[in-house]
């Protein structure tokens, strides 16, 4: 894999990490659980909680 290559991956996976975290304040704005949201978002308790 080139330097390029693994630059891009790492830019991927970046943004599916923010999309995560954006979908989980949608979630704590809503109301939900912390609990609920590390369930359905796959992050951990602790990483909702401090996004909150």
């Amino acid at each position: 894999m080139s330097v390029a290559d693994q630059l891009i991956e790492e830019g991927v996976e970046k943004g599916i990490e923010r999309g995560i975290e954006q979908v989980a304040r949608n979630m704590i704005a809503a109301g939900k659980s912390d609990e609920e949201i590390a369930e359905l978002t796959g992050l951990s308790v602790f990483d909702v909680q401090k996004l909150r």
